[in-house]
């Protein structure tokens, strides 16, 4: 992959990110890709592998951000940790989808999530920086995509279908 294939790719996260948030409610700006260390109280973690790119991702975000977008249900530990971990799942599906698009096939895993009082994330070398996101009330949420091409990747400009798929979130009964 070429600067120009990565620079689409971090794009393309950043705006599953937003897409995804603003889809549960919570209203996010962009701050940008910046480098260093981040800080949180919950962290999801998710895999995903495929033929040519494998690596994982990573939703860096409050508490009070999680409770607040909670589609149902009594803002439990549990339930807050659950619906960090379905965020993460929820983002990666949307990655996935665009990353079809571009010809790139991955399968996810499972989410884990870990939770504490402020758990400071420091960069592993493929992802050096994260997507930094500030909530309207000044929270901050993080989300590291950490991508290993394989040399035999191509990333293939998107090509527009005439066909229409159902959207991230929509419901489909047949």
């Amino acid at each position: 992959m070429d600067k120009s294939d990565w620079d689409c790719l971090h794009q393309l996260v950043a705006d599953c990110a937003l897409a995804l948030f603003e889809g549960v409610e919570i209203s996010l700006e962009y701050r940008g890709l910046l480098p260093g260390s981040t800080s949180a109280t919950t962290i999801a973690v998710l895999g995903f592998a495929g033929e040519h790119l494998r690596g994982a991702l990573v939703l860096e975000a409050p508490e009070g951000v999680l409770e607040r977008s909670l589609p149902c249900g009594e803002p439990t530990p549990e339930a807050v940790l659950d619906w960090a971990g379905e965020l993460a799942n929820q983002l990666c599906g949307r990655i996935k989808n665009r990353l079809l698009g571009h010809g790139v096939v991955i399968q996810l895993a499972t989410p884990t999530v870990i939770s504490g009082q402020v758990t400071t994330v420091t960069a592993e070398p493929t992802a050096k920086a994260a997507h930094q996101f500030q909530t309207d009330r000044g929270e901050g949420i993080a989300v590291r995509f950490s991508a290993l091409p394989s040399p035999e990747i191509v990333f293939l400009p998107v090509v527009e279908s005439s066909e229409s798929a159902v959207d991230e979130g929509d419901c489909l009964l047949f």
